[in-house]
């Protein structure tokens, strides 16, 4: 069975906020080369948000959520100060219920697109405020 590996349609940078367009699913060394690609654009960066914009074709094969999640919180040493992700599927329980309580970096995964920009907006603030 082959299994269909998931791409970025486009990666965006606005400001300090790196937006992902990911597609189709997943696979262990799909999320590593979407995430390589993520931490080259945002290089450049100091400080920086990552707002997925999964479409409905995105989900992971059963053996990549521990890696996205690794990921993530790798992305952390790369100057990212949260992740927002813009699910309304099944997916984004998904996702939330694999997301350690204690997690390092601010994550808001949600089906409503002003709560996402809302929380961007404050982390942003809040980091401007600390530095």
């Amino acid at each position: 069975m082959m299994t269909v590996i998931g791409e970025y349609k486009h990666i965006l940078v606005e400001g300090q906020v790196v937006h992902t367009y990911p597609s189709a699913d997943f696979d262990a060394i799909a999320i590593d080369q979407a995430f390589d690609q993520v931490e080259q654009t945002a290089a450049s960066l100091d400080s920086w948000i990552l707002y997925e914009h999964p479409d409905e074709t995105a989900g992971f094969t059963s053996g990549a959520m521990g890696q996205l999640m690794e990921r993530y919180r790798q992305l952390q040493s790369q100057g990212c100060i949260g992740v927002a992700c813009h699910v309304d599927s099944i997916f984004g329980r998904i996702l939330r219920q694999n997301l350690p309580a204690e997690f390092p970096l601010p994550v808001l995964i949600d089906a409503q697109r002003q709560a996402l920009d809302d929380f961007v907006v404050k982390l942003l603030h809040e980091h401007r405020q600390s530095s």
